[in-house]
């Protein structure tokens, strides 16, 4: 049994690295995730890629890849109420039916038959990898150098880039002396 379990993890672990390394969505994909849809004759709600919840979701989906048997419902739960810093009874049974509905609809996660175990697509894999890290990596270091809120950034590339558009665009309205109409 365990030898089993050890194969299919070393046969999905190239896998997740190579989806790990090239996780581009197609055009319009990151419309048809965040925005919602008729899947299957069912509504399936947004996931909105700012919403901290979704981002757990993400988050867990690339933790739990690494389990050959896929992950339950109350393993899930539990770790989403940790990632959210709440209490396990503040996010409830019926609040993780509802996340993981919306995952199943969208393909992004499938029931193994005859259990109530789950796993990630490979959409799902190349999704949850592609929003985690550009949360990661590019929106929470970015966004402080943009606002100029991170004075230890090395040059803050990003405000500088920034102030310069701003200027421009007042040089372009001065130039154009764009005076209000009167009535």
């Amino acid at each position: 049994m365990l030898i089993r379990i050890g194969f299919a993890a070393n046969r999905q672990l190239p896998e997740v690295e190579t989806l790990g390394q090239d996780c581009l969505l197609a055009d319009g994909m990151f419309d048809q995730v965040t925005q919602p849809q008729m899947m299957a004759g069912q509504r399936a709600s947004r996931l909105h890629f700012d919403d901290p919840r979704v981002l757990a979701l993400f988050t867990a989906l690339t933790l739990f890849l690494t389990l050959p048997e896929g992950f339950r419902h109350a393993t899930l739960r539990t770790w989403m109420a940790q990632a959210l810093g709440a209490a396990e009874d503040a996010y409830s049974p019926g609040r993780m039916s509802y996340d993981l509905r919306r995952l199943r609809l969208r393909g992004l996660i499938e029931g193994i038959p005859h259990s109530h175990r789950y796993l990630a697509t490979d959409l799902g894999l190349c999704v949850a990898l592609f929003f985690s890290k550009v949360h990661s990596r590019i929106l929470r270091p970015g966004l402080p150098q943009l606002l100029n809120g991170c004075p230890k950034a090395p040059n803050r590339p990003i405000a500088t880039a920034m102030r310069r558009l701003q200027q421009a665009f007042a040089d372009l309205f001065d130039q154009a002396q764009l005076a209000p109409t009167q009535i």
